[in-house]
């Protein structure tokens, strides 16, 4: 039937879809928080796409703003400001790096890294 070439010419397409490893396939969830710094820029050498979780305290902070951004390749893929409307915030920034992606957490001021962690 028409439906079965239709699904036959879709079952080569994404045969070597199927054959890739997913996210998470025989990777695990790492601390990295020791291990990683703020400003420095980390290039994805796995082989592997990973998934990056960043917590940061960013304070209060009055007459400016604070911010903390995370940048795939030159690229901001995520970001947290903040002023002077409370004591504290936190965030997390997340962001999936491709193999050979290099990727850097920028900090301003006092905001720190809480928690680093990455699945790779």
């Amino acid at each position: 039937s028409a439906q079965n070439k239709t699904w036959g010419a879709w079952e080569k397409v994404i045969a070597p879809v199927k054959k890739l490893p997913f996210l998470g396939a025989n990777q695990t969830r790492q601390d990295l928080t020791d291990q990683k710094r703020a400003n420095e820029t980390y290039t994805n050498s796995t082989g592997r796409a990973i998934f990056v979780a960043i917590q940061v305290f960013i304070p209060a902070s009055p007459g400016s703003t604070l911010e903390a951004f995370l940048e795939i390749g030159g690229v901001t893929v995520a970001s947290a400001k903040h002023g002077t409307t409370a004591t504290y915030l936190n965030y997390t920034l997340t962001a999936l790096i491709l193999p050979n992606e290099k990727y850097t957490l920028h900090l301003g001021g006092s905001a720190k890294i809480l928690k680093w962690f990455e699945i790779r």
